[in-house]
């Protein structure tokens, strides 16, 4: 499997939140799980590490692209990969005992 961040940026103010959640319902279904993480100020719509198999990397190029042909007036779509799963681990130290 391997890691692809995804970001949007608008380039607009106004609905950040229903873009989000657009983005997001139509690259959710790809990804074996998704993870929503800060954005970075408030141009930022989204900021989100989307875990995809490989075999389904080119759907998800795809429905990338797609994006950026409906929104291209309003977000600049921005991604990277493939990366290692690093936002989908999670990390329990006990330190009980110390």
């Amino acid at each position: 499997m391997g890691g692809i961040d995804g970001i949007g940026e608008s380039l607009g103010a106004g609905e950040a939140d229903k873009d989000k959640d657009a983005v997001l319902d139509a690259l959710s279904p790809i990804a074996e799980e998704v993870k929503v993480n800060d954005s970075y100020g408030s141009m930022m719509v989204l900021n989100a590490a989307f875990l995809i198999r490989t075999a389904r990397e080119e759907e998800f190029d795809r429905a990338v692209n797609a994006l950026d042909d409906r929104y291209h007036d309003m977000m600049t779509f921005k991604y990277v990969g493939t990366l290692p799963p690093y936002n989908f681990v999670n990390i329990s130290i006990n330190i009980k005992g110390r």
